[in-house]
């Protein structure tokens, strides 16, 4: 007897090659297509139900569906297998049940596009319109320039092209003759719009050299021909491999035991045993002595005299005292804390000699110059003496931004300053 359970506990599940981990899932009584795993509902086609024997560790059976796999526990096993046998079924139903009410949706349509579209009556208000669909991809270049030929009419006629279904057009050109059919033109009409095909708008337009409506026609019919085509039944995706749960693991053990004992194995000839051949004796060394090489003489190494390495002297055994290399540094190893506040003083003043400087440039525009050069020059005086102190690297003026940008100024200021004067 079937199970009525719908809902299990998976401490693993896969799903469209993802893991999850543990989750509770719900088969929805509702809707045999939908699955819910934590809560979440999302499509889960029951159509195909299979399983691959247990895991890897041996503590659960893998069952999969088309998009799902699920780690079973034992005692759940036999019980989830029932209920999916009877969920496939059901699926296998639906799935045929839209099989056919497609394969009736497109035998009307069909009819339709052979009998021809029932149009609306096309007056001036045609130029207040909007064209819906396009047609195949290599009739796109054509149908651009169809396009705008209709644009350009409505222009001429106090009209108007929307580019989307809008309040104020007052017909809908289908344009893609897979919608010439009476379903689709009504839909259409219940929005409130008059509805032509495109080649009908073109010929009332005078447009008929831009578009050609054999080739339409011809496609039309081929279209409704594979429509009214019926569907084979096999070529549905339905994939039914159930599992025959009535046996036992034992029952599948002792099966599989006795398949493999009644395989015959497959009798070989026996080898023929190879003739003995011993192996060559080498000669000892008593029998034959090889030659002693003859070492080549050369004439005895003259000793060399050792000679100490020089030592340097230090700074207390030197009489000159050792100071150093940048008078920057030297200036403020003779008194640091003095140095340093000349060092805070010169960032402050430096940006006020510039500025005085490019104040004063209206008046002596050469002066002013040198004055600002050397207040660009003392306010790199701070930076220098950190990087120095720290032991790092100089860095030079033009690499400096704050340096860069001070001289642009100079010379657009200069520029300015030259040209009032």
């Amino acid at each position: 007897m079937a199970s009525n359970r719908n809902n299990y506990h998976f401490d693993y599940v896969k799903a469209y090659g993802k893991d999850i981990g543990s989750a509770d899932v719900v088969f929805p009584l509702d809707d045999v297509e939908s699955i819910e795993i934590n809560g979440h509902r999302q499509r889960g086609y029951c159509g195909h139900v299979g399983e691959t024997g247990k895991s890897s560790d041996g503590l659960y059976y893998r069952v999969h569906l088309s998009d799902y796999t699920f780690w079973v526990d034992p005692s759940d096993y036999h019980e989830l297998m029932d209920f999916l046998h009877d969920r496939q079924k059901a699926a296998i139903e639906v799935v045929e049940r839209h099989r056919i009410e497609r394969d009736e949706y497109n035998q009307r349509h069909a009819q339709q596009l052979l009998a021809g579209v029932n149009a609306d009556p096309i007056t001036d208000d045609i130029y207040w319109c909007y064209i819906q669909g396009s047609p195949d991809a290599d009739l796109q270049k054509k149908f651009s320039k169809l396009t705008s030929a209709i644009a350009k009419k409505c222009d001429e006629h106090g009209g108007r092209l929307y580019k989307t279904a809008a309040k104020s057009a007052k017909y809908a050109i289908m344009a893609d003759y897979r919608y010439y059919t009476d379903d689709d033109f009504s839909y259409r009409r219940e929005s409130g719009y008059k509805v032509v095909t495109l080649e009908q708008a073109a010929n009332y337009m005078g447009l008929q050299k831009l578009w050609d409506d054999s080739i339409i026609q011809a496609r039309l019919n081929e279209y409704a021909k594979v429509l009214a085509r019926p569907r084979q039944s096999s070529g549905t995706s339905i994939t039914l491999t159930l599992p025959d749960i009535s046996q036992t693991i034992a029952d599948k053990t002792r099966d599989t035991v006795s398949v493999s004992a009644k395989k015959e194995r497959v009798k070989y000839p026996p080898r023929k045993p190879v003739a003995y051949t011993p192996p060559t004796e080498k000669p000892m060394a008593s029998d034959a002595a090889p030659a002693k090489k003859e070492h080549a003489k050369y004439p005895p190494r003259k000793p060399v005299a050792y000679t100490p390495p020089a030592k340097k002297p230090t700074a207390a055994e030197s009489k000159t005292p050792v100071e150093p290399v940048d008078a920057m540094m030297a200036a403020y190893e003779k008194n640091p804390k003095g140095y340093k506040l000349s060092m805070k003083i010169t960032r402050v003043f430096a940006p006020l000699i510039c500025i005085m400087a490019a104040v004063l440039m209206l008046a002596s525009p050469i002066v002013s110059t040198i004055v600002y050069l050397c207040g660009i020059w003392l306010s790199t005086l701070p930076r220098t003496f950190k990087e120095q102190q720290n032991n790092q690297p100089v860095t030079p003026f033009y690499k400096r931004k704050a340096v860069i940008a001070a001289l642009v100024f100079l010379v657009i200021w200069l520029i300015v300053c030259m040209s009032v004067s």
